[in-house]
């Protein structure tokens, strides 16, 4: 059971915040408000409606405050990005839970921000990482090859990502932290062909990445 209490801040009837923290004495003397934004799209990203700006003063949570945001469906993938000035670009916060004809986004912020409901209108590619350096690095009896998925949008989908060894479904790693597929081949089962084909959450496919693997 979730303790600590939760306000909800509406606007227009059609996007809403839920926020919830540890105290109900941090929203005594806080300044939450919204603000509507027209976002403009960037080149490989497009705005579906309208963004909310939250803004927040006065308020200083120990923790993260979770928030739970509900926007429109406007049916076509969409994932919710926030602007970071800083970077002078939008980053990817959420993927939605739809429910209802809205599109439901639970994360976690420590300060306000505009977020916007965007469509990923870029394809990952997929290719080898800048710093490998052998053709086929063994370990043991199986060959290990890394690939890096390059993605600047909504993120890779895993669940629907395919690695395949002479045409068959082949296991595969990813490590999240340098965005990398790690396959290994079993020595016994080369030399064959290796393919990767992904897709991010946009429903952008990427191209499909051959390799032959164990050929002298």
């Amino acid at each position: 059971m979730q303790r600590g209490v939760s306000r909800m801040y509406q606007h227009s009837g059609r996007m809403n915040f839920v926020l919830h923290t540890e105290a109900d004495s941090l929203f005594q003397n806080a300044l939450i408000s919204f603000e509507e934004v027209e976002p403009a799209s960037e080149k490989l990203l497009k705005a579906t409606g309208s963004g909310l700006t939250l803004k927040v003063t006065n308020f200083y949570p120990t923790k993260q405050i979770k928030v739970t945001a509900t926007y429109p469906d406007p049916g076509v993938p969409v994932s919710l990005f926030r602007f970071h000035p800083s970077l002078k670009r939008y980053l990817v916060v959420a993927h939605p839970e739809k429910r209802g004809g809205k599109n439901y986004y639970d994360f976690f912020i420590k300060e306000g921000g505009i977020f916007v409901q965007m469509q990923d209108l870029s394809p990952p590619v997929i290719g080898r990482p800048m710093m490998f350096h052998k053709p086929d690095q063994k370990n043991g009896n199986f060959f290990i090859r890394e690939y890096v998925a390059r993605e600047i949008g909504s993120g890779i989908n895993l669940k629907k990502t395919k690695v395949l060894w002479n045409g068959k479904p082949h296991p595969f790693r990813w490590e999240n932290d340098r965005q990398v597929f790690v396959v290994e081949i079993p020595e016994e089962l080369a030399p064959g062909l290796l393919s990767i084909q992904t897709i991010d959450r946009g429903e952008n496919l990427s191209p499909w990445f051959f390799d032959f693997v164990g050929i002298e």
